[in-house]
């Protein structure tokens, strides 16, 4: 019985403790595959997002983020970018979506080294601080964002 139910609690804690697939990711993120390594997934990403008129405001290694705080973990960054005409849109409806505002991509490699890159959908976004009268502005990002980001994970 004793071992029955250690196998039991064994098997929990393992479920657990692994990482969820991307398709178990929370409602309203985007989530695609990369053929590219962390690193040059998001060298893509932010060479276009300029190209585009984007700002680059910060890319942060959550490896070495994870690493500082004795953790191991596969490759992970994130890159934070703003288009001021979409934040300022967003911003004057409502300021307190400032705190999901710059907008974040994060490229990272699960435990079996596939390379995904994940964003808030931009509507998702909008519909959290109960936007409604910047539809144009969030169609607008969303499809920039998908065409980018598209562009950015073809080889």
């Amino acid at each position: 019985m004793r071992r029955a139910v250690l196998t039991v609690v064994l098997l929990l804690a393992s479920l657990v403790a692994w990482p969820r697939p991307p398709s178990a990711a929370p409602a309203g993120l985007v989530t695609k595959k990369s053929t590219f390594d962390v690193a040059q997934t998001l060298d893509r990403l932010e060479s276009l997002l300029r190209q585009n008129g984007f700002t680059i405001i910060a890319r942060v290694d959550q490896r070495a983020v994870a690493m500082k705080g004795g953790e191991h973990i596969p490759p992970a960054e994130l890159l934070q970018f703003s288009l001021p005409a979409f934040d300022a849109a967003l911003l004057k409806s409502d300021r307190v979506v400032g705190l999901d505002l710059p907008l974040k991509a994060l490229a990272w490699e699960d435990t079996s080294g596939r390379v995904y890159l994940t964003y808030p959908a931009p509507d998702q976004l909008a519909q959290r601080f109960d936007i409604t009268n910047q539809p144009v502005a969030v169609q607008h990002m969303a499809e920039l964002l998908d065409r980018l980001t598209d562009k950015a994970l073809s080889p």
